[in-house]
């Protein structure tokens, strides 16, 4: 390589200060490596820890604008959010900077000077191998100290919340728990405290009340606080013998039961949470479960074998780099990202082990080290391949009848930003989807293994959970595409090459926002074609497959589908059967008009459909109750679908939900805001490359230093994130048109970019 370009080499021996002559070389070589690589390690943690974080973003307005939260309350459960995700992202980060950091040095030939100067190329070991444990030290102190504070603090403040207004987690449709009642409404206001079409099911009164308006009202403070739920034009319904009664009512006041401890986490590790010692204690007591004493085993070394995978990745990078031909640029960055998916790979399969009894727990834990040490004590024992020599490819040429024929490139300069614009953004996309899909395994994996989820069960969840991931990646990675081309074609001189031949600089970057623009129909139909229906699949795997696998019966089932509520004393959906099965058919009024009762049920194959063993129906009304022969079989529906959770539903669907519920007199607010949000996200793939390109255009000197343009981006991406949070917070409260919470944000930026465009087209 150094003797293709001799000038570049002898320049790039000159930035290192004349070094290479004093008696210095070791420590300033050794510094000068070391502020190479940690620096692309500090872009790409905030990078990665910013894009990950966003979904913990989301929600967070809300708690602000309707639901009345103190900003300092907000502010405290993000950091606590922050914390345990930084912990993670810490050893990714280093992996992939470490290896772009490399890169760098090489594609600017200051290796080749290096090595000019008799410096081995194996001596880049310590230098890299110190910015490891640097990485180590920080994502240790995050770990084994940051961690379980910040779960604890978090488990406190939400469950603090939560009982001290419950009314945070109300939404339309969602059933909630309040120490065995369930609740649920129809319409719900923004802060959750008016309520339309109630039902309430009280365990002691054995069957549910139903109203058409309700408020939630809370009373007291602190540990003290109550919630009183005052219910409107509602109805009782009472057995009498084999029959039914109802009684209706014009108000009904009761007191809602504090919620559990922990019932609003879904996905809670509470070994988490605990101090080394008291895993310590849990892990080597005899009386424990095996199974126990395995997981708090696993926890107790995770906390430090996790932060020393930084220590594995600085021993690995330097052989790999050298043995794969040293990769510059996006083949560096995809580098780092194979050898992060390789060591969570061996993180899995000794987890897998423990669990399994084949293995000690802290030797679980340290196997990945143990692995990544010795794959690179063996790389070095074996030659590396010599660097890649430079070819020049232009002066291959094509002889016809003795002339010269030269092909002339049409539209050259903007097939080359485009490709080079397509290359980043997919590694983009690669590293933050990576990075994602792993957080979110090593977070749930307690949660599989609590319902003890086979590999493939996990495997078959994933496949079906990916897309929602990759969409939620899909806006992120074409911003950082766009930094890292502006950054690239900066730091290469080439903007400089395409201002000095009369093109304007904003014209040579146009391609970016074309090939942005191509991509709104596919993010769209990512959105809204493929998410929906990939999530309703991932949400019944979860139920049918991983959750059945642990707790095949479930007692005082409670849900709703569409117009009718089901109930059952007891249900197991895997052997499909139910006793004391209550199908209640609800009205336009929110009021029961029949009821179905059946001693038992028994699911007809794999469908929906059940089988009535001794059932009777009612039909109800202000004059009575009348018998009549009840149905031998009924849709069930899905148990889980207590939610009308909007991911699982199109654009399409979402417009029609929106006519059912105005046609019933509801209001559909929320629904309209979360459908404009769905027409809206696919063009943040367009605006926020686009708010980039032209920020930088107009401030020059970010064009200085990428490390200036990829923090741009990334406070762009966050920016962008909570300012849609915000807007559809306060679309949700009706305060602006559905349409503005939805559109608002895409505007701003779009209006924003045509600004900055004006002054570079000047």
């Amino acid at each position: 390589m150094g003797n293709n370009r001799p000038g570049e080499t002898r320049a790039a021996a000159e930035r290192l200060g004349g070094v290479f002559q004093s008696r210095s070389l070791g420590m300033t070589l050794f510094r000068y490596v070391v502020r190479h690589t940690l620096r692309p390690s500090l872009l790409a943690f905030a990078a990665l820890t910013a894009a990950l974080f966003a979904r913990d973003l989301l929600g967070s307005s809300n708690l602000l604008i309707n639901q009345g939260l103190a900003p300092s309350l907000v502010a405290k459960i993000l950091v606590f959010q922050l914390i345990p995700l930084a912990s993670q992202t810490a050893p990714f980060a280093l992996a992939i900077g470490l290896f772009v950091g490399l890169g760098r040095l090489s594609g600017s030939l200051e290796l080749t000077a290096v090595e000019t100067c008799g410096v081995a190329p194996r001596r880049l070991l310590g230098p890299v191998l110190f910015a490891g444990c640097l990485g180590a030290m920080v994502s240790f102190a995050l770990s084994f100290y940051g961690v379980p504070w910040a779960a604890r603090g978090l488990s406190a403040e939400i469950d603090r919340v939560a009982t001290q207004n419950p009314t945070i987690t109300i939404q339309p449709g969602v059933t909630l728990d309040f120490g065995g009642w369930k609740l649920e409404a129809r319409e719900a206001s923004a802060d959750g405290r008016s309520l339309r079409g109630v039902l309430l099911f009280i365990p002691s009164v054995g069957d549910t009340i139903f109203a058409e308006r309700g408020r939630v009202e809370t009373q007291g403070e602190g540990a003290v606080a109550t919630s009183l739920l005052h219910l409107e034009a509602g109805a009782v319904l009472r057995r009498a013998g084999r029959g039914v009664e109802r009684v209706e009512f014009e108000t009904l006041e009761t007191q809602l039961p504090r919620p559990a401890a922990g019932a609003h986490r879904e996905i809670a590790n509470p070994l988490r949470e605990k101090p080394w010692a008291v895993l310590a204690a849990i892990a080597d007591d005899p009386a424990t479960p095996a199974l126990d004493r395995h997981r708090a085993g696993l926890e107790q070394h995770r906390r430090i074998a996790a932060p020393f995978a930084a220590v594995a990745f600085g021993l690995l990078a330097v052989p790999l780099f050298l043995h794969l031909g040293r990769p510059q640029g996006a083949g560096g960055a995809m580098l780092g990202l194979l050898l992060i998916l390789a060591y969570y790979g061996l993180v899995q399969f000794g987890e897998g082990l423990v669990y399994g009894g084949r293995l000690a727990a802290w030797l679980g834990a340290w196997v990945p080290n143990g692995l990544c040490a010795a794959a690179a004590g063996l790389a070095y024992v074996i030659h590396a391949r010599p660097p890649r020599t430079a070819v020049n490819r232009s002066g291959r040429r094509a002889y016809v009848g003795g002339t010269t024929r030269l092909r002339i490139r049409r539209l050259a300069l903007d097939r080359y930003v485009a490709r080079t614009y397509a290359k980043l953004t997919a590694t983009a996309f690669a590293v933050l989807f990576s990075g994602y899909l792993l957080t979110d395994v090593l977070e749930r994996l307690d949660w599989f293994e609590r319902y003890g989820a086979t590999v493939p069960e996990v495997l078959h969840f994933y496949s079906a959970r990916a897309p929602l991931l990759a969409s939620r990646m899909v806006p992120m990675s074409f911003l950082a595409g766009a930094a890292l081309t502006v950054s690239q074609l900066a730091l290469r001189g080439e903007l400089i090459a395409i201002r000095a031949c009369g093109i304007a600089a904003a014209r040579g970057l146009a391609p970016i926002l074309v090939v942005a623009a191509f991509s709104v129909p596919g993010a769209f139909v990512l959105g809204d074609w493929i998410v929906p229906r990939t999530n309703a699949r991932a949400d019944e795997i979860k139920v049918s497959e991983i959750k059945d696998g642990a707790q095949n019966q479930r007692n005082e089932v409670w849900y709703r589908a569409a117009d009718k509520l089901f109930r059952a004393e007891a249900l197991n959906a895997v052997l499909g059967w139910a006793e004391g099965l209550s199908v209640y058919e609800i009205g336009a009024n929110g009021l029961p008009e029949t009821i179905i009762d059946a001693h038992r049920a028994t699911r007809v194959g794999d469908s929906g459909v059940w089988a009535l063993e001794d059932a009777i129906e009612y039909r109800l009304s202000t004059r009575g109750m009348t018998e009549q022969p009840a149905p031998t079989r009924v849709d069930l529906g899905d148990d889980d679908a207590t939610v009308t959770d909007t991911m699982h539903l199109g654009a399409a669907e979402l417009a029609t939900l929106i006519g059912e519920a105005e046609a019933d007199g509801f209001d559909a607010t929320r629904f309209r805001v979360d459908y404009h949000l769905r027409l809206a996200n696919p063009w943040a793939c367009l605006v926020l490359p686009g708010a980039l390109v032209f920020l930088a255009l107009a401030v020059r000197s970010l064009l200085q230093s990428p490390a200036l343009v990829m923090l741009a981006a990334i406070g762009l991406g966050v920016l962008h994130i909570l300012l849609t949070d915000a807007a559809a917070a306060v679309g949700y409260g009706a305060a602006v048109p559905a349409a503005v919470g939805g559109w608002g944000v895409v505007a701003f930026f779009a209006f924003a970019s045509l600004a900055l465009a004006s002054r570079n087209f000047d």
